[in-house]
């Protein structure tokens, strides 16, 4: 569950419009946070946050909010988000921005103001800062993206420790599928068993560094050349060798975007043996959606495919 609300795996969930097994309604981690873990944030270099457009294709519009512009060009730009509640009246609308970040702006410094706004809203917030007299003799500004604009964009998710072990659970089983020779009941992998359950390791309590770690390099050879991939879907990819027992993961791949998630790696456990391997014993697999959509009962399909990038512990 942990995994399809929050971070960067549920944000892209939500981007892509997978619905999941069961009938729930929709979670946006971008609207509600899950647990402790509050909602995901998108935003751009300016702070300007953005949203889903709900298209199902991954793309993204402003969210409503108000951006104010400094005169002074070493400020940076002050983003208001607009939530929900306060766009049901005026009254609400009044109590978000008597309370809000403007109470501290320097009025004099504030050279244009950008409002990211439907029609409606629109009309709504001007009033408001037309009653309040807010931002008089200021340039205000409806800005709207136009689709199909490329902008780079940043996610902002607390990593918690659930997060991670869902993480490590589904690296775990990857391995032990395709590596049969193993059942998980052995003494090496006594520790992820135990981190996976409780989040302790068993030896020197919580440790998430020691079996989960980030690989700055994506698993997609298309990524790695810079390039975006004609297929939509996750990577996973298992090695043994004479130092241990290591998966990587990669999920959310997306067809024809610069979106790049992260890459997990998983330290399973030592290798207990005195092997030395001349090149590691690995497996990799790309779990793909089809293009056209479900055909039957299935989404998509496994592919078996070669993985050359180094394993370093």
């Amino acid at each position: 569950m942990v995994l399809c609300r929050t971070n960067t795996t549920g944000t892209f969930r939500k981007l892509l419009e997978i619905e999941g097994r069961r009938k729930e309604e929709p979670w946006d981690p971008m609207k509600k946070g899950f647990g402790y873990v509050p909602p995901v944030e998108i935003f751009d270099v300016d702070g300007i946050q953005y949203e889903s457009s709900g298209k199902g294709d991954a793309s993204i519009r402003p969210k409503c909010q108000i951006v104010i512009y400094s005169s002074s060009s070493s400020a940076m730009p002050v983003a208001i988000p607009i939530p929900e509640w306060a766009m049901k009246n005026k009254e609400g609308m009044k109590h978000l921005l008597s309370k809000s970040e403007l109470q501290i702006i320097n009025f004099n410094s504030v050279e244009s103001v950008a409002i990211h706004a439907n029609d409606e809203e629109l009309k709504l917030i001007l009033d408001v800062i037309t009653e309040l007299k807010l931002f008089r003799y200021k340039n205000i500004e409806w800005s709207e993206s136009s689709d199909g604009e490329l902008i780079d964009v940043f996610f902002g998710s607390f990593i918690t420790d659930e997060y991670m072990r869902a993480v490590a659970k589904v690296g775990f089983h990857y391995f032990l599928k395709y590596f049969p020779n193993y059942n998980g009941s052995e003494p090496q992998f006594d520790e992820i068993r135990e981190f996976i359950k409780t989040g302790k390791n068993i030896r020197s309590g919580s440790d998430i560094d020691k079996f989960v770690s980030l690989i700055h390099r994506p698993m997609s050879r298309s990524q790695l050349l810079g390039q975006s991939p004609d297929w939509s879907g996750h990577i996973l990819a298992a090695m043994v060798n004479h130092y241990g027992y290591m998966v990587r993961l990669q999920f959310f791949i997306i067809s024809g975007k610069r979106l790049i998630s992260p890459v997990y790696q998983i330290l399973l456990g030592r290798n207990p043996y005195t092997l030395y391997y001349i090149r590691p014993v690995d497996v990799a697999h790309r779990f793909e959606y089809f293009k056209e959509g479900k055909q039957g009962k299935y989404d998509g399909q496994v592919v078996k495919v070669s993985y050359a990038e180094p394993w370093v512990p």
